[in-house]
């Protein structure tokens, strides 16, 4: 009997073992999951966070329906799907720490490039230039009457002149030849403007004398210049004028 007794028994705490709960295992299983997620993986590398943490809960699952062997099974597998998460999520980190650093060194090339192109473009010129300043003439000089170069500024542009409003008549002139003249209006046929504003001295176009001296208006509007030639040549005072060509400007009727 004895011998039957001793492998019923061996049976019994075989069977016994093979039932018992895998908690050394889940507790593997958990603890490498919290470092993954410790590790940055649900970020770093989901997809492998995410797997491990289905194998684990399924293997949590068959724990809580007694299907303790199925279990032992899978746990290590959940395990070793949290260590390469953890892995991936490193390799992943190291990834991006080099892409970061390689933008940022490329950043700081661009801002030098930058800087050194900005020293050698020329600085566009100030509207109002610092006046020159002048260096003293020697005595010889000032003898002399000489001007010394360096108390003349050399990029300064000369005023542009404005035009006279007044005009000093010469002997021999009329008011066709002065209104065709290049600082009056450079068009004889404009002499109207001229006797329009001077008719308190003149009493016939066609005559003027040397020494009067005429207003000249400015700012007349298109119209007025329009008119004024018009009223130039339906006038008999310079008969030339409505044989006049377009564009030109005669220095005599």
């Amino acid at each position: 009997m004895s011998r039957f007794l001793l492998p019923a028994l061996l049976l019994i705490l075989l069977s016994h073992g093979c039932a018992s709960a895998p908690h050394r295992e889940l507790e593997a299983a958990r603890a490498a999951l919290a470092e993954a997620h410790s590790s940055g993986a649900t970020e770093l590398a989901p997809a492998r966070y995410r797997t491990a943490q289905e194998v684990l809960e399924n293997s949590e699952a068959l724990m809580a329906s007694g299907q303790y062997r199925q279990a032992r099974e899978t746990l290590p597998y959940a395990e070793a799907l949290a260590r390469q998460a953890i892995e991936a999520a490193h390799e992943e980190r190291k990834r991006r720490t080099s892409e970061a650093r390689i933008t940022q060194e490329m950043l700081q090339g661009l801002k030098e490039q930058l800087r050194e192109e900005a020293k050698l473009r020329p600085r566009p010129m100030t509207s109002d230039p610092k006046p020159s300043r002048p260096v003293p003439a020697t005595g010889k000089d000032n003898a002399k009457g000489k001007t010394n170069p360096a108390t003349v500024p050399t990029d300064e542009i000369p005023p542009v002149p404005a035009l006279p409003s007044r005009y000093t008549v010469t002997d021999g002139e009329t008011l066709w030849i002065i209104a065709g003249k290049k600082e009056i209006y450079q068009d004889p046929l404009l002499w109207p403007l001229l006797y329009r504003a001077n008719r308190d001295q003149i009493k016939d176009p066609r005559r003027v004398y040397g020494g009067q001296t005429l207003t000249i208006p400015r700012d007349q509007s298109e119209s007025d210049l329009a008119e004024a030639r018009a009223s130039a040549r339906e006038s008999d005072a310079f008969p030339i004028a409505p044989r006049m060509n377009a564009g030109s400007t005669p220095d005599t009727p």
